[in-house]
């Protein structure tokens, strides 16, 4: 089932290192509320595919970018978009699993 998600943030973070000499990985966690009040996020790495990345551009009715414009002003563009957002239980909560644009139904894959 689909949710109305706000967009509320966009932060720029890294992995834990694994290792004493090894740098760790770069992340944007894209967080925001559920329509119920929720908060849910959604991490998303450097190297994701450009479809996990193109999602979130898309769905918010941006002009397609990269993942190093989340990180930019461009980033900023993303907060207080309301997007559906399907959820499913992961390891350590909800994970995201689907973003679609407002205006989308569930029948219709974007």
């Amino acid at each position: 089932m689909l949710e109305k998600f706000t967009i509320k943030k966009v932060i720029i973070t890294m992995s834990k290192l694994n290792e004493p000499n090894e740098a760790g990985s770069n992340y944007i966690v894209i967080e925001g509320k559920t329509e119920n009040g929720a908060w849910e996020s959604e991490w998303v790495g450097q190297g994701a595919p450009q479809e996990v990345i193109d999602r979130w551009w898309k769905s918010a009715g941006l002009a397609h970018r990269g993942w190093e414009n989340f990180a930019s002003s461009a980033g900023f563009g993303l907060i207080g978009k309301e997007v559906l957002v399907k959820l499913e239980a992961g390891k350590f909560g909800n994970d995201i699993v689907d973003v679609r644009p407002l205006e989308s139904s569930e029948e219709k894959p974007q």
